[in-house]
């Protein structure tokens, strides 16, 4: 926190489950992997909610007009779900019908990263400071499943993120 220690005016906000047009991300893995797999062994046990780099970035555009500084949480809105339910999400929107076979963490095996099991963030202070929460999650899912290009329905012909 050398940040808020060391500055008076300062956001730092932290998402989790981003996904978005420009790198990787677990939407576009499971989508690639469900062309190559009939099921999927997905984690089952670790919780959070999935944030959509367009809506991030505009909330965060929102906060830089503003002098509301501090520490924020910020995710889409809209219910905790798991690593798998995440990914029957992705597979129902996207038309797949691909098996989703729910696993524990120990179950699945060493990962590239070590995730938390609850990334479930307390967003309640952004509409306590004014700010307008994320749309919710399945919404941010389907307008990114409609264009990943960038060009979804609510902001075509802006610039993508």
């Amino acid at each position: 926190m050398y940040v808020a220690q060391t500055l008076k005016r300062f956001y730092i906000v932290r998402a989790s489950w981003v996904f978005g047009i420009h790198g990787r991300n677990f939407v576009q893995t499971i989508l690639r992997l469900a062309e190559q797999h009939s099921s999927l062994r997905v984690v089952n046990d670790q919780y959070g909610r999935p944030t959509y780099t367009r809506d991030l970035a505009k909330l965060l555009a929102d906060m830089a007009d503003t002098e509301r500084y501090g520490i924020y949480h910020a995710t889409n809105e809209g219910e905790t779900v798991s690593w798998a339910d995440f990914a029957r999400a992705i597979l129902a929107m996207a038309g797949k019908n691909t098996q989703v076979i729910p696993v524990t963490t120990e179950e699945y095996g060493v990962a590239k990263a070590a995730r938390p099991q609850n990334s479930r963030l307390d967003t309640s202070k952004l509409a306590a400071c004014g700010f307008s929460p994320l749309p919710d999650w399945k919404d941010a899912l389907k307008r990114y499943l409609r264009a990943p290009d960038g060009a979804d329905a609510e902001t075509s012909g802006e610039t993508a993120l």
